[in-house]
């Protein structure tokens, strides 16, 4: 029995999934799940920030590429749907689920013709 408890204690960090976004193209933010049960949103997750700021991911991810980068060839890859070019080279994407947001935004940022790429993030307003 002491046994079965070792190994699960041991294994169990391994099965944990890290859960990050890249803020400046390269330092990984890492972020917290928050219980969504004191959340009524369920098309939203909830994550707490190092700094204790909550910020909510949905399916949507904004990317600015290089100009001259076709960004169709990451759409049909990652599965995504324009919802609105914001300008230029600036898009607001989709993904397929919510759980696949932060994911899909880490990878499209590990292309050398992404600028950048973040979960389109839901923060609550403070007033000053």
């Amino acid at each position: 029995m002491i046994k079965i408890i070792l190994i699960t204690l041991i294994t169990l960090p391994l099965l944990s999934q890290e859960y990050y976004f890249y803020k400046n193209k390269d330092e990984k933010e890492f972020l917290t799940p928050i219980n969504q049960i004191f959340r009524d949103n369920k098309e939203i997750s909830y994550y707490k920030m190092k700094n204790n700021i909550i910020i909510g991911v949905s399916d949507k991810i904004i990317v600015k590429t290089d100009i001259n980068f076709n960004i169709n060839d990451l759409i049909s890859k990652f599965q995504l749907k324009i919802l609105k070019k914001l300008s230029k080279n600036v898009y607001l994407l989709q993904t397929k689920d919510k759980s696949l947001t932060l994911d899909t935004a880490n990878r499209l940022n590990e292309n050398i013709n992404i600028k950048y790429a973040h979960p389109d993030f839901i923060k609550q307003m403070i007033r000053r």
